[in-house]
């Protein structure tokens, strides 16, 4: 026990069941066994951290084994999830299959083909008639706000708008006026030109599954 001072005084009323200086060997011996599941450098391996369990969101955490790469997850006591271990050559599959549904067949983009004139020429007929209603509403509003500029004084001294509320009024018509005027800007974007942008994407995406393909091919080759 310590003293006043801090100082250790050894006890007089029992003697210790092992030597101090066994003791302190086996903690040595103890510590330097232990090992921890962190390390101190991340290993570079393909795919660290996105895998997950789809039940519980526990990591598959990557390890080689036996010169083959493996993902192993820790599930919840009450995960359901039945695949524990895979290795990387079952993931890169099952990524490439994901890959490869983001883009159009060539069936698919004949469809898209046949059926790009009449649909588009609809949709196009209906964004111009919504950009004529935008319009009139425009004019509508211009024309309020052109007529509390022009009366603004009228307005006041008959009382028909206090100071706050001419202030409130003139705001909420630029407002509106400048709403028309952003969903006007967003439906300018031709149908047609969208279309072709969305097929332009699915071929890149296509060349994404070719350069995943090879890339998984050289990776499973340095394991």
């Amino acid at each position: 026990m310590p003293d006043e001072n801090g100082h250790w005084i050894p006890s007089t009323s029992h003697e210790a069941i092992i030597p101090a200086d066994l003791f302190n060997r086996v903690q040595e011996q103890l510590a330097r066994r232990n090992k921890s599941v962190h390390y101190r450098e991340i290993l570079d391996h393909p795919l660290r951290g996105i895998a997950r369990c789809a039940i519980c969101g526990r990591v598959y955490t990557p390890y080689p084994k036996k010169g083959i790469l493996y993902y192993g997850a820790r599930c919840a006591k009450d995960c359901t999830n039945p695949l524990k271990s895979f290795n990387f050559d079952y993931l890169s599959r099952r990524v490439g299959d994901l890959i490869c549904n983001l883009f159009f067949t060539e069936q698919e983009l004949e469809e898209v083909d046949a059926r790009l004139s009449t649909d588009i020429a609809l949709l196009e007929s209906k964004r111009l008639s919504k950009l004529d209603a935008t319009e009139r509403q425009k004019k509508r509003v211009r024309e309020d706000l052109a007529y509390l500029n022009a009366n603004r004084l009228m307005l006041l001294k008959t009382g028909v708008y206090t100071p706050e509320t001419f202030v409130s009024e003139e705001g909420r018509l630029s407002a509106e006026l400048n709403a028309l005027k952003d969903g006007e800007d967003t439906s300018d974007v031709a149908m047609r030109q969208t279309v072709e942008d969305v097929i332009v994407l699915s071929e890149l995406l296509k060349n994404v599954a070719i350069v995943y393909s090879k890339a998984a091919r050289l990776k499973r080759q340095n394991y």
